[in-house]
């Protein structure tokens, strides 16, 4: 009798992670008189992870990519023993190649031509190949962190929540569409005046034909930090004069909230807080990866609080 079995990949807990750090939390009264209050509170996290095994493999490349922006399709990222998850995997972006007698003297076999990007040749072997690409930064923050205010003046209460992470990276697949390797799609403005156009012209943007960035994956170039600070929940709530002899509501309050008002940040996308793949992919060591995501929205809201 011949059984067949109906599936040809199985999910089993063949890997182990080791997460270890600290988190940090001071809450403090500053002022507590009659009239004026304010009380903060502080709280600061970090986190080291490292993958210990990976069932019996030492590697194992992971992470989501756009097959539209990277036809075929690459990892974005590696499970390695010994690293953390989030490693992002690619290339070492080396500036621009200027001229054919650069690439020659070179002696790189590769075919490249002025104007493409150039990438670090890791072993040496005069070939840019999957055998050059190594982990080029980092989806998991170095350290996490908020604080809050409640300050109390008379009627008025001032509450405002700051938080944000630092040390970790972002690869925005949004700069490979917006700027190189196709000529039918639109461009920032930008790239019109930065990109490579003749030797000299830039070190940082190839030429607007090139499409080597596209053809081999993920790549340091496009990313960028991540680390931001956010002004999350600013409330103003003025509490209201209620009659004496209310029988009703013992309390009233009139409140004006903002939300994501403003984020202070180096990255050049719309929103730092990102990750397209992760959940709607069901890719959960998809980490840190920017591509056309809807971003945190800026709200306001005023209302009314009653109390009975």
């Amino acid at each position: 009798m011949c059984i067949r079995a109906p599936f040809t990949t199985v999910i089993d807990n063949i890997g182990s992670v080791r997460n270890k750090g600290f988190e940090f939390s001071l809450n403090t009264q500053n002022i507590q008189s009659e009239k004026v209050k304010w009380s903060t509170t502080l709280n600061f996290s970090r986190n080291i992870n490292e993958i210990l095994d990976l069932g019996g493999v030492n590697s194992q490349l992971t992470g989501n990519v756009s097959s539209s922006l990277y036809p075929g399709g690459r990892s974005a990222a590696i499970l390695q023993v010994g690293k953390p998850i989030g490693s992002f995997y690619g290339y070492v972006f080396d500036g621009i190649w200027q001229s054919a007698q650069e690439i020659s003297q070179s002696g790189i076999t590769t075919p490249v031509k002025p104007g493409d990007p150039k990438y670090k040749d890791l072993n040496g072997d005069h070939l840019i190949n999957d055998a050059d690409r190594t982990i080029i930064g980092q989806a998991l923050p170095k350290f996490s962190y908020g604080i809050s205010n409640n300050l109390t003046i008379g009627k008025f209460n001032l509450f405002i929540l700051l938080q944000g992470v630092y040390g970790n990276q972002i690869l925005n697949e949004n700069k490979i569409e917006n700027e190189n390797g196709t000529l039918s799609d639109n461009k920032l403005a930008y790239v019109l005046t930065d990109s490579w156009n003749g030797e000299g012209t830039s070190n940082t943007l190839p030429s607007l034909g090139s499409t080597l960035r596209r053809g081999l994956g993920p790549t340091s170039d496009i990313l960028e930090s991540g680390s931001y600070l956010r002004f999350k929940t600013i409330t103003l709530t003025y509490d209201l004069p209620l009659p004496k002899m209310s029988s009703v509501f013992k309390t009233a309050s009139i409140y004006v909230t903002g939300q994501n008002l403003i984020t202070i940040t180096k990255y050049s996308g719309y929103d730092p807080e990102v990750n397209s793949y992760s959940n709607s992919a069901g890719n959960f060591t998809s980490l840190g990866t920017d591509y056309n995501p809807y971003p945190n929205i800026r709200t306001y809201t005023l209302g009314l609080r009653l109390g009975f």
